[in-house]
């Protein structure tokens, strides 16, 4: 069918990598990488040359990385019909967010 089509084409190029932007609290968007594992469990994240602050405070550039286990998405929001506090600030029609856990923790892409 259309829809056994469309999805299993979707897998297949989110398993090679999609570029896309994350978008931080402050409005702020990082260009990022994202994919699925092979098993499609987890969505994962990379971002390069991010200023990363280490445990003494001191600063480097450096790539980096995470996952997020699918089981670990509470839900899934769209453009302006948001649920997340900052969406009137800087998420418009090409956003997605995704709502983690019960710890108010999101994750927005453009």
């Amino acid at each position: 069918t259309y829809l056994a089509s469309s999805v299993k084409e979707f897998v297949g190029a989110m398993q090679h990598g999609l570029q896309l932007q994350v978008l931080l609290d402050d409005g702020t968007s990082l260009p990022a990488t994202a994919s699925i594992d092979k098993r499609l469990t987890s969505l994962m994240l990379s971002v390069r040359n991010w200023n990363v602050v280490g445990a003494s405070g001191e600063g480097f550039v450096g790539d980096v990385s995470r996952s997020v286990p699918f089981s670990a998405v509470d839900g899934v929001s769209s453009g302006h019909n948001n649920i997340v506090a900052m969406a009137d600030d800087f998420i418009d029609e090409r956003c997605a967010t995704l709502l983690l856990g019960d710890g108010g923790q999101f994750l927005t892409f453009r």
